[in-house]
Formats: structure tokens, C-alpha cells, sequence
């Protein structure tokens, strides 16, 4: 059999086309796969920080909702239940506030719309024995005859049952409140697994249980990360950073279609094409050019031979010097021009790289400020006064704690409205600051309420202070043409040797404060009196 032959330039060309094909193809492919997976990372990094801090707003309402709740069962039992407390109640969505005795039949409602309440406990589902004494939230109920509900229960030392019926409108609105590109959106569920706020108004309205779905599986066991699964309300796979709240274990996720962060590398895949296409024809324009310069000295060789068998004697083959030295020179020249451009690339890659970590840190720092401070006042708010508390009962070092709240606040705010209402937020704290010591502290607890933690467990020394405090904030405060007077109740509590329990010292603390309000206002009174 006769063997294949071709030209030479036609080898040559072939063998080059095919080596700068696989380079080409696969910068394509890195340049693709790799500005995806940056895409991912970044996905990573904001769902899941956007997640963790749905679950800390989410707890926030948590704690403020048990505590309401255990002051008016305290209340109720001392027959000192009141339209203040209910007043708390409406603004944290509380729509209704019940005893039942021990086999969970009804002995008084205190508040809300009988609907909202039934006679019997067996009506919702629950059974009396289950109740634990310990504040506890429901899975979301959804019946018919009312609106979806979340019930707190307890248990008080006489076998009384104390149920208060929640409405999640605060958590409707937190998920309604998150949603980017096309479907990007947030889902909370109850500790079981059933859908509390979902954007699908199905899910949502019957509380469908998704417990199945192995991102809701992890949420369940208390997990917090980033995963990918299918969502059946999208039809999409997603991506999804995910959280649970602690108090509840209530699940948080930020799911968002993988589709969605495909499409954003759309432009980047045609240029990506474009520039392996363009690639491809100069490097086939340039492999027919330098295949050619190969050929060409060979076929002037074969020539050459071919007159010469014919007894034609050509010319001396001259060797094209000119030729070899502007390849060389071309070849240096280009080279010192790629190591120009890459060094200055380089330099320019660490200088980007500098400043992206600079404001990264920046970012960071400025998000951990905003975590433990309060926006409207800049001082430490409810999550860093607490832990400050925990860290002092944790190394048993003594304190005592003020519980303060304006008196009069809200008809300022009606009069001159919520900027001037936050000005005198902010100057009132600061105030209070100035006259601190090294050793204390204060936050913003919540609305028109600030917590000092005093670093002395003298009560006559905690007095002192909290009547100095009292009695400098009562000048007026000056915001231009404008003189506002403000007054403060203070409640006083005191940690003891024993104290492990914060939540009670706060208690203490907010109780000693309504009795100062009950006692006439800008007053102070101690918890034990």
C-alpha cells in the first residue's frame, strides 16, 4: 500500500493549529470556570452573612417577646395586669393572653379577640402534660377560623398553663423585606420544619412542611452554612446560606437559583469565545506565515537539487542573515515587552489586591461595629451590653444594672417628629456617658430604654450614682431653636455572689422601673424595696 504523503507546509500548519488549540480551549474553559467559581464565593459570603443576620434580628424579637411574655404572667398572678402591658403586647404582634388550667380548659382570658384563643387546649392540638415550664414557642398553627399563629406556653409553680398567641407578621415582614436578582428571596420555618414566611402565598398560607428537603434537615439540627439542593416552589436548583435562631429554632435560608449567577457570566462567555475565535485565526494566519518562512528555504533546497540533476549549475544558495536577525531582534524585543507587561500587571494585580483586603477589613470592622452598636445612638446595643453582663457574672465580678426609660418620650416624637426624637435618643445617651466611669457601661436596650452596668455591688454607691445620673439629664437639651426636658424612671438591680442568671437581674431591673413610673415617674427605685 502507497503511503499518505502531504506538503510539508501542510504538516506544519496542521501540527501548529492542533497545539494551539488545546491552550486556547482551555484558557477558555479556566477563564469561565474560574470567574464562576468567584461568583459562588461571593454568593457564600453575603447569604450566609445575610442569613446570620435575619436569625440575630429574628432573635432579638425572640427574647423581647419571651420577656413581655414572662412579665405579664407575673402580672396576671398578681392581679396587676394592665393596659401598659398590653400596649407591649400590640407592638410585638401579641394578639391574645390566656390561663388554662392543668387539663387545658380556659379559666381567664386577658387579653385578645376570643378567636384567637380556644376553649380547650385539645382545639389546637396541644396536650396539657407536654407543656414544660420553660417558656417555649409552637410550631405555626393554621386552622380555618384564624389567622396563622405561633403560641408561647409555660407553666407557672401552681400547675396554671399561660398561653399567648403570636402573630408572625414580624417575621412576614423580615422575609417580604429580603429579595434580589430575578428570584432570590428568603424562607423561614419553625423549629418542625413547617413554612412560616415563604414568597411562594401557598406554602405560606397552609404552613406546608418541607422538613424532607435536606437544607431544612440541617436548619432542624441547629446548623448554620451554605448548601446547594433543589427547590420544589422553584423548580431551580439553589444555593442557599442558612441559619437558625437560637431562642426559637426558627430556620432562616437566602436561597438563590444557580441560574441566576450563570446568566451574570453570559458576557463573559461571548467575549470568551470571541477572543478563542479571534485567537484561532491569528494563530492560523501566523502558522501559515511561519510555516511558509519554513518552506520557503526548503523548496529554493529542492530547487536547487532539481537543477543541478539536471546539470544546471544555479547560483550560490545565499543565506538570508537579514531574515534570522529580526526574528532574533522581533523575538527580544517581545519578550522584554511581555515582561514589561507582566511585571506591570503583576504590580498592578498586588496594588488591586492590597486595597480590596483594605476595605475588606474596613468592611469587616464596620460590620462588627454595627453587630454590638446601635445605629441611632453609636452606643453598645442589646446583644453587647448583655454579653458584657454574661462575661462579668462569668468571672464573678460584681455589678449592678440600671434600668432606664424615658418618661414623656412618645409625645416629643408626636410633637417634633422621629429625626428630632432620635437626636434626643443620642444626646440623652451620650449624656449619661459623660458622667460613667472607666469601668461602666451603657446601651441602648431598645426604643426609649437604656441598661448601665455600674462595676459596684454597693447599693447606697449604685444610688448615688443613679440619682447623679437622674438629676443631670433633667436640663434641658438645646437642638438649635428647639429646648426639649426629658425625664427618666430608674429601676436598680444588684447582682449577687450566686448570680448566674442575667435574665432575672434584667427582670428585676425593668420591674423596679415600672414601679418607679407607677410612682409617680423620674424616680429611682432599687429592686428590693
Amino acid at each position: 500500500m502507497k503511503p499518505l504523503r502531504f506538503p510539508l507546509r501542510f504538516i506544519l500548519l496542521t501540527a501548529m493549529l492542533c497545539v494551539s488549540v488545546v491552550p486556547i480551549a482551555l484558557f477558555s474553559y479556566w477563564t469561565i470556570q474560574n470567574a464562576l467559581e468567584k461568583e459562588f464565593a461571593a454568593v457564600h459570603e453575603k447569604h450566609l452573612l445575610l442569613a446570620h443576620n435575619t436569625t440575630a434580628a429574628l432573635d432579638r424579637y425572640a427574647l423581647d417577646v419571651k420577656a413581655v411574655y414572662s412579665t405579664s404572667a407575673q402580672l396576671a398572678q398578681n392581679h396587676h395586669f394592665h393596659s401598659e402591658q398590653i400596649s407591649l403586647m400590640e407592638q410585638l404582634n401579641i394578639l391574645a393572653f390566656a390561663q388554662y388550667d392543668i387539663s387545658g380548659n380556659l379559666i381567664e382570658r386577658y387579653y385578645g379577640q376570643p378567636a384567637l384563643l380556644p376553649q380547650s387546649l385539645s382545639e389546637i392540638g396541644m396536650i396539657p402534660t407536654d407543656i414544660k415550664p420553660e417558656i417555649q414557642f409552637s410550631k405555626i398553627h393554621i386552622s380555618e377560623n384564624a389567622p396563622p399563629t405561633i403560641y408561647l406556653t409555660s407553666v407557672d409553680p401552681k400547675a396554671n398553663i399561660w398561653i399567648a398567641a403570636i402573630n408572625p407578621n414580624y417575621l412576614y415582614n423580615i422575609q417580604k423585606s429580603i429579595s434580589f436578582g430575578d428570584k432570590g428571596h428568603a424562607a423561614i420555618v419553625d423549629q418542625f420544619g413547617s413554612v412560616i414566611a415563604h414568597p411562594n402565598p401557598s406554602w405560606e398560607q397552609a404552613g406546608k412542611n418541607i422538613a424532607k428537603i435536606s437544607i431544612i434537615k440541617q436548619m432542624m439540627r441547629g446548623e448554620s452554612g451554605v448548601a446547594q439542593f433543589y427547590s420544589p416552589a422553584m423548580n431551580a436548583d439553589m444555593i442557599a446560606g442558612f441559619a437558625t435562631v437560637p431562642t426559637t429554632g426558627w430556620g432562616v435560608m437566602i436561597p438563590q437559583p444557580t441560574s441566576e449567577l450563570e446568566l451574570k457570566l453570559k458576557d463573559l462567555k461571548q467575549v470568551t469565545h470571541l477572543i478563542a475565535v479571534f485567537c484561532f485565526i491569528i494563530v492560523a494566519l501566523l502558522s501559515w506565515w511561519i510555516s511558509g518562512i519554513v518552506v520557503k528555504p526548503v523548496k529554493r533546497l529542492i530547487k536547487m537539487t532539481e537543477d543541478l540533476s539536471h546539470h544546471q549549475y544555479p547560483l550560490p544558495f545565499k543565506k538570508d542573515d537579514s531574515l534570522t536577525s529580526i526574528e532574533i531582534d522581533t523575538l527580544v524585543t517581545s519578550f522584554n515587552t511581555m515582561a514589561e507587561e507582566v511585571d506591570r500587571g503583576q504590580k498592578e494585580l498586588e496594588k488591586r489586591v492590597i486595597e480590596r483586603t483594605e476595605k475588606l477589613h474596613k468592611a469587616e470592622k464596620q460590620a462588627r461595629h454595627l453587630a454590638s452598636h446601635d445605629l441611632v445612638t453609636g452606643l453598645p446595643n442589646r446583644i453587647a451590653i448583655r454579653a458584657d453582663a454574661q462575661k462579668r457574672i462569668h468571672r464573678n465580678e460584681p455589678f449592678t444594672l440600671l434600668f432606664i426609660d424615658l418618661d414623656g418620650f412618645k409625645p416629643i416624637n408626636d410633637q417634633y417628629g422621629h429625626q428630632m426624637g432620635d437626636r434626643l435618643l443620642k444626646a440623652f445617651g451620650e449624656r449619661l456617658q459623660s458622667k460613667l466611669g472607666e469601668n461602666d457601661n451603657i446601651a441602648r436596650y431598645g426604643g426609649d430604654e437604656f441598661i448601665v452596668l455600674l462595676d459596684t455591688n454597693s447599693k447606697e454607691s449604685a444610688k448615688e450614682t443613679a440619682e447623679e445620673l437622674l438629676t443631670y439629664t433633667r436640663n434641658p437639651f438645646a437642638f438649635g431653636e428647639h429646648k426639649v426636658s426629658i425625664q427618666a424612671s430608674i429601676g436598680v438591680a444588684q447582682s449577687k455572689p450566686d448570680t448566674r442568671d442575667l435574665d432575672q437581674i434584667i427582670h428585676d431591673a425593668d420591674i423596679a422601673m415600672y414601679n418607679a413610673k407607677k410612682a409617680g415617674k423620674n424616680c429611682i427605685v432599687c429592686s428590693s424595696e
